[in-house]
């Protein structure tokens, strides 16, 4: 066989292989690193183990239920168009690139490359693109849009991204049939008492954020004057 070449990238995450390796097993593992490549560092066996087993018990709570993982398929609508956006990639940590919705796609009448849907006899096949439009440092963990007041679309469009670092606020303007993405409030985990945020939902222009962290602290988030307040 030859070279092997990939020509599409994977845009979802590739699944978690099970283990079947005991507690014993890791421990064993574990001791056998430390001697490897910190040789001066002494630490327990015993002390090992009861780290491993408080993380086996850990895994099996976000097993049951993640705190930290929300939505990540949303509606854009702007004044112009209707997108979809969601996570891709094999860590999850790059934005797809907005698409349009079938719905406005009928509707204007646009190519049909701007669509991540095909016709395929009566039915509409989901075919994203392989290209992301931007990729954050950790994997994300939310997405959430603001929603139009009314008909006309008056207001600004928001989109938040939540990923295990910052969390970030973009302004969404269209160009034709094209969506561009405009930063305007970046959230640190300083802002919210050095503490991951869990839930979060935004409001169009005047832009409004409200914000949850895993202590359950409420943060509101806004713009006065082109500057973030808390």
């Amino acid at each position: 066989m030859g070279k092997c070449t990939t020509i599409f990238p994977a845009t979802r995450s590739a699944p978690d292989l099970p283990t079947n390796s005991t507690i014993f097993q890791s421990v064993e593992r574990g001791a056998n690193f430390l001697r490897t490549f910190l040789p001066e560092v002494d630490i327990p066996a015993e002390l090992i183990r009861d780290e491993l087993l408080n993380d086996a018990k850990i895994m099996e709570r976000l097993d049951d239920f993640d705190p930290y993982l929300g939505n990540v398929l949303e509606t854009v609508v702007t004044r112009d168009a209707t997108f979809l956006a969601f996570p891709m990639g094999e860590l999850n940590w790059e934005l797809s690139k907005l698409s349009f919705d079938p719905y406005i796609l009928s509707i204007y009448n646009s190519s049909e490359d701007l669509s991540p849907f095909r016709q395929s006899g009566n039915s509409l096949v989901f075919m994203p693109s392989a290209h992301s439009v931007m990729s954050f440092d950790t994997p994300i963990q939310q997405i959430s849009t603001s929603r139009p007041l009314n008909s006309l679309g008056l207001q600004n469009s928001y989109l938040a991204v939540r990923t295990f670092g910052p969390t970030s606020v973009f302004e969404v303007n269209t160009s034709g049939n094209t969506p561009y993405l405009t930063e305007t409030v970046t959230v640190l985990h300083s802002d919210t008492a050095n503490r991951a945020l869990v839930d979060m939902c935004i409001s169009p222009s005047p832009f409004e954020g409200l914000l949850v962290n895993d202590h359950g602290t409420v943060y509101k988030c806004g713009i006065s004057n082109g500057r973030k307040y808390m």
